[in-house]
């Protein structure tokens, strides 16, 4: 049965305490809120738990309306599930489903007509429970499939340009970018590669970058 459910931080906190704390030891990084132009997560000031096995998705990233299939396995037999998709100060329950007798569940859900552009997380949680699950960022584009990010560049692309944004997720980059140096803070536009050799983080198929000066 499908539901849209929309829940505070409040109503949850001792759920994600958990998550926030392995997350908070395993990086120790900070992940801030970030306007639809900087594409960050929308209210959601801590980092995203680090899972050992997040739930897979059948895409990274698109505008509202685009359908993905959230997919996870190793679960308990006809486990009833939550399927929820936002920030971690808010975000909404999208659909209830429950596992098969293998402990398998594969569900599609189209990504809400309301979200903002920015980074987003689809998670798992027992029904009306804890959290045990948080995917990989999922980059919820404009409609026309146009993104902008901020970031600084890094060293970390193993055959592309990488930068990580203000809210520290890892993009790599293809396209005409030169030369920026690690460190230089960039403004990037374009949409996400349909198709990339780079091995790191979400792709971006550059149409404008400009280096921006030291404050």
């Amino acid at each position: 049965m499908a539901v849209l459910q929309k829940i505070s931080w409040s109503a949850r906190v001792a759920l994600f305490t958990p998550l926030l704390f392995a997350a908070a030891c395993a990086s120790g990084r900070n992940d801030r809120a970030e306007s639809a132009e900087q594409v960050e997560t929308p209210q959601a000031p801590t980092s995203p738990p680090e899972n050992d096995r997040p739930p897979f998705l059948s895409s990274r990233g698109g505008p509202p309306g685009t359908p993905v299939t959230v997919s996870m396995s190793g679960l308990a037999m006809n486990a009833r599930l939550d399927v929820g998709f936002g920030g971690f100060v808010e975000h909404q329950i999208v659909l209830r489903t429950q596992a098969d007798q293998d402990g398998t569940v594969s569900v599609t859900v189209p990504i809400l007509a309301t979200a903002r552009p920015g980074i987003h997380y689809f998670f798992l949680a027992e029904e009306d429970g804890s959290p045990f699950a948080v995917s990989n960022p999922f980059l919820v584009t404009a409609p026309d499939g146009s993104v902008r990010l901020r970031g600084r560049v890094t060293t970390e692309g193993a055959q592309c340009t990488a930068i990580r944004s203000v809210g520290d997720e890892l993009f790599t980059l293809l396209g005409e970018i030169g030369s920026p140096a690690p460190g230089a803070r960039v403004t990037v536009e374009g949409t996400i590669a349909q198709t990339s050799t780079c091995q790191h983080g979400l792709t971006i198929a550059v149409t404008r970058i400009r280096v921006e000066p030291e404050r």
